[in-house]
């Protein structure tokens, strides 16, 4: 017993509870006044350590609720950003198909307009055509890949 009393007096780590409590009703018994001051000192030091826990393990708690939301919060801007970019890219490839498909249509034309106009008289003449007709085929499958089809439209009514 003197040894958890020594404890008390000198403000060591804590004794356990039932041997502070079993040294106390000897000493008050015993009524020893200074032996039952100082584990009364003892036994509310330890209340006020148990406080300053319970208000540090509240405070910890919040910090890791709080970093919880965040963390979540951004992982939900990541995912936005993610889905926004990919609609962006999106627009911006289709974009960039609506632009080269429009400055390849005036390329069909002129290939259309010159296979109707050329008279092919020499076999030289019907070789280029041939070669032509070779790039037109290409031109037309690149556009087909692209999306891009034939709409007929002469001779039938609009239709927007």
């Amino acid at each position: 017993m003197t040894k958890i009393l020594a404890q008390v007096v000198n403000g060591e780590d804590f004794p356990p509870m039932n041997d502070l409590i079993r040294l106390y009703k000897k000493a008050f018994l015993d009524g020893n006044e200074d032996v039952v001051s100082d584990i009364e000192k003892a036994i509310t030091s330890m209340e006020e350590e148990r406080s300053k826990a319970a208000s540090q393990f509240e405070s910890i708690t919040a910090e890791i609720a709080s970093g919880k939301n965040k963390f979540l919060r951004l992982n939900a801007d990541l995912e936005n950003f993610r889905k926004q970019t990919e609609k962006d890219r999106a627009k911006f490839t289709s974009n960039i198909q609506v632009e080269l498909v429009q400055s390849l249509l005036p390329l069909v034309d002129s290939f259309e307009k010159t296979n109707v106009e050329v008279t092919l008289e020499t076999e030289k003449e019907q070789k280029i055509s041939a070669s032509y007709q070779g790039i037109y085929k290409q031109l037309v499958e690149t556009l087909k890949n692209l999306g891009v089809g034939v709409v007929e439209t002469v001779g039938k009514p609009f239709d927007p």
